[in-house]
């Protein structure tokens, strides 16, 4: 009966110990839910600042592009405005030419009537 008494005593205590075991680590596990739940909260924080900055980062791309589209754009304009004034100023020089020719003909033309109109006084 002794021996079973014992048993008691020793099994009991035993379970007393599993008991408090068990209790370090249900504490132990609370624990770790919660920064398990404080790391997915961080998680998701940092994955919402993510969608947030690729969004931005997209868009600030398109406007990247756009910029470039319209400056490629403007450089074009400018090379044929450089063109058509390059052009205008041969058609210029060509009519300045021109009208020099012009003015030497008219001159000698006046000069040819006057000369006759001297011959005829």
């Amino acid at each position: 009966m002794d021996s079973m008494i014992k048993e008691k005593d020793v099994a009991t205590e035993r379970a007393v110990g599993f008991e408090a075991e068990h209790d370090e680590y249900e504490k132990t596990a609370s624990k770790f839910e919660k920064e398990v739940n404080d790391v997915q909260r961080k998680i998701a924080k940092v994955e919402d600042e993510l969608d947030i900055t690729i969004s931005s980062t997209k868009d600030t791309a398109e406007k990247l592009e756009l910029a470039d589209k319209e400056a490629v754009d403007a450089e074009l304009q400018a090379g044929a405005l450089k063109r058509r004034l390059a052009l205008l100023e041969e058609e210029g020089a060509r009519v300045k030419v021109s009208c020099v020719r012009n003015l030497v003909k008219n001159r000698n033309i006046s000069f040819g009537f006057e000369t006759s109109f001297i011959s005829f006084a």
